[in-house]
């Protein structure tokens, strides 16, 4: 099972929801907000994602039986770079990376699933 990525504040929330850090594949967006900050501070960011896993199961429809739905709401604070494109109608990921970089510092990167 994997574990959440060193640093991340409140990683166990989702941790305790899944039993494991989701890969957050197959996960939407639901919305992003950018703030530019205040005088002295850097931009942040807030990402809502859906996130889901399921036990492999399908159900009557065939659509899989979903073991764990939750509404997910990731803060970014001190932005140094950010690229944003494809945003749209519908936005499911392929997966949700959070690499660390230096001490206090993570490089994310969202995979599109198409």
């Amino acid at each position: 099972m994997r574990s959440a990525p060193a640093g991340v504040r409140d990683a166990a929330a989702l941790v305790e929801a899944f039993g494991y850090w989701p890969s957050f594949h197959d996960a939407e967006v639901h919305r992003i907000e950018l703030h530019r900050g205040r005088t002295g501070r850097a931009p942040s960011a807030t990402l809502v994602l859906h996130v889901f896993d399921h036990d492999g199961a399908v159900d009557e429809k065939g659509y899989w039986q979903r073991r764990v739905s939750v509404v997910a709401v990731l803060s970014f604070d001190d932005i140094k770079d950010l690229r944003l494109a494809g945003f749209g109608k519908q936005n499911v990921i392929d997966a949700l990376a959070i690499d660390p970089q230096a001490a206090d510092r993570h490089a994310v990167t969202i995979s599109p699933s198409y």
